[in-house]
């Protein structure tokens, strides 16, 4: 027989029983569904945790530091680990780096807005590395290069100065608000003759999402940074009374290095933490979640698979069945001339078919049930990344129709073995 016709035949052969073929589709149905609705509970934790890494900086991102994190202008013990220029190119130049990013941070301005506060961290960037390290323009643009009064900003929160209370009806590019050095003491103003605080008056232009997004910050190019960093000196804020810098020996904060690959993060840190600087990257929290998430898989894939086993019995409980109620046809197909492969193949056909539609039935089941928990269940995750979700991939569609396809087929080799072990005779003097 040919291989349409082996088709034809166990069609005709399933449709003849239909409520039995409808319950085993079933358990399959069920089966398949809950062993991947168990896996896409896993792979939802899994991809709501890379999301969030990712809005902390990417899992390549290195962050470095002095050991004088406090006072980065100043030399520690052995003098060697100012962050400045010079060692911008050393770590360009290691193995593995891919580019790097220097930051100038200033921790003393405040955000003032009418008669609002804003806090946010504000720092100095090289605007053409931006989208490399993962900042992303969601409205607005992108600052210029030789701007002066230019900057980007992220998840700035405005509270009412008096109550406290979070005020949401501020356009920050349309109201500008000042960036103020320092504080307004009138006491000391009038003591010392010298004035506590700084106001600049720059151009918000863009909103910046991506990397960070949680994170309040105001980004701008290093010639605007520097000017509040000289006011901050000029303030005296750094409690260093002794040793002033000049604009353009200004030190960096901290340097962000971009490695190629996820497997250059840990020598990169090794070989930088032996160098005597701090080093901060988001692989160890990774791996901890990451270890987290294949526990919980492991859990809910064993969960699943007993149903599918279940299914799997279920299959070849009805191909058996099938063998006691057509062992006369069996003897008639053998003394026509069917050969015992014909015989053989009918049945695991037929099995395998019962477990690629359940599987693929399945597979649409647990879709439609993974966009109700998502949509009404589980609210499409926290806002901060990490939420319990459901996702559902194509690979995972795929692998389990055919996996579902292949318990079928495991499921009716014995049956069909029995099969083709009946006797032609002894079956046609069956009743």
């Amino acid at each position: 027989m040919k291989l349409n016709d082996l088709l034809v035949f166990s069609l005709r052969n399933l449709s003849r029983r239909k409520l039995r073929t409808i319950l085993t589709l079933l358990s399959i149905l069920i089966g398949t569904s809950f062993i991947i609705l168990m896996i896409s509970f896993g792979l939802g934790m899994q991809k709501s945790n890379e999301e969030m890494i990712e809005s902390m900086g990417g899992l390549t991102n290195i962050t470095v530091r002095s050991n004088d994190y406090f006072r980065p202008e100043m030399e520690n013990d052995n003098k060697s680990k100012v962050l400045n220029d010079s060692k911008v190119k050393s770590f360009a130049a290691m193995e593995g780096v891919k580019d790097v990013l220097p930051v100038i941070e200033i921790n003393s301005a405040s955000i003032l807005i009418k008669n609002y506060d804003a806090y946010a961290t504000i720092k100095g960037v090289d605007v053409n590395k931006m989208e490399e390290f993962g900042y992303t323009i969601e409205e607005g643009s992108n600052i210029t290069q030789n701007s002066d009064d230019e900057y980007v900003f992220s998840n700035i929160h405005v509270y009412n100065s008096k109550t406290g209370e979070p005020v949401d009806n501020i356009d920050l590019m349309k109201d500008k608000p000042t960036i103020r050095i320092g504080w307004k003491d009138l006491q000391s103003e009038m003591e010392t003759g010298k004035k506590t605080y700084i106001d600049f008056k720059f151009k918000p232009i863009g909103r910046t999402g991506g990397a960070n997004s949680y994170d309040s910050e105001i980004l701008m190019n290093y010639k605007t940074a520097k000017k509040l960093y000289m006011a901050e000196q000029e303030l005296n804020l750094s409690g260093d009374n002794k040793k002033k810098i000049t604009e353009r020996d200004i030190p960096y904060s901290y340097i962000m290095i971009k490695a190629n690959t996820l497997e250059d993060v840990k020598p990169l840190q090794d070989e930088l933490n032996e160098m005597g600087y701090m080093t901060q990257s988001n692989l160890e929290f990774n791996e901890s979640m990451q270890e987290q998430v294949r526990t919980i898989q492991l859990v809910f894939g064993a969960i699943g698979a007993v149903a599918l086993l279940v299914a799997a019995i279920g299959i070849a409980n009805t191909m058996i069945m099938s063998i006691y109620e057509r062992t006369k046809e069996i003897g008639i197909m053998k003394v026509v001339g069917a050969s015992i492969k014909n015989i053989r193949d009918i049945f695991l056909i037929e099995s395998t078919m019962v477990g690629l539609i359940g599987g693929i039935l399945g597979v649409l089941l647990s879709l439609l049930v993974s966009f109700i928990l998502n949509k009404y269940l589980f609210g499409g995750g926290d806002d901060m990344g990490g939420g319990f979700s459901s996702y559902i991939p194509v690979w995972l569609m795929l692998v389990s129709a055919i996996f579902s396809a292949v318990i079928g087929l495991l499921s009716g080799l014995l049956p069909a073995i029995r099969a083709t072990k009946i006797s032609a005779i002894d079956a046609i003097r069956t009743e």
